[in-house]
């Protein structure tokens, strides 16, 4: 697949993940255990985690489709401060008590945020590129975009940090 098909998927699966989220959303409870809080807190750590390593990815392999390109400088600064955005609007949530009534408002700030990024790279970013790449480029980028994207998260899953809403042990995973 492309670099455009693969970062387009990924588009997808991580607005399907986020409506998942959404729709799973704890409501406020007084206190006790929270039916289904293993799925929405394993949801959201996957949600962070495919979030985080698809901008990274994305910034290392697609975007350098705009740096090498004169004129295009000034947008990928843009969107590289809309991934950087979208790290605080995750960690913000990652703080928050699910159960808290910020938490619902705060995931739709993210969804209307990722929607608006994510259109605008497929709608006006794709097109500002494509005709720069030589033949077959795209599919090798789509496939270093997938590799990097993979080894990001498997490197997360190895080397864990922090503490969170989603650590409930609070186990110091800083080593």
């Amino acid at each position: 697949m492309d670099i455009f098909e693969a970062v387009r998927l990924d588009h997808a699966s991580i607005l399907e993940t986020l409506d998942e989220l959404i729709n799973q959303s704890v409501p406020p409870v007084p206190s006790g255990p929270v039916p289904g809080e293993e799925d929405w807190a394993s949801l959201f750590h996957d949600l962070k985690l495919t979030t985080l390593a698809h901008d990274r990815a994305e910034e290392a392999v697609f975007y350098t489709l705009l740096r090498r390109n004169p004129g295009h400088s000034e947008l990928e600064a843009i969107k590289s401060k809309e991934h950087h955005l979208t790290e605080e609007l995750l960690e913000d949530l990652e703080e928050i008590n699910p159960q808290d009534r910020t938490w619902a408002t705060k995931l739709e700030v993210l969804k209307n945020h990722l929607s608006n990024h994510f259109d605008e790279e497929e709608t006006n970013v794709f097109p500002l590129v494509k005709p720069y790449l030589a033949e077959n480029e795209g599919l090798q980028l789509g496939h270093e975009f997938e590799e990097l994207k993979n080894d990001i998260i498997i490197g997360a899953k190895y080397f864990p940090k922090g503490r969170s809403q989603f650590n409930p042990a609070g186990l110091d995973l800083e080593r």
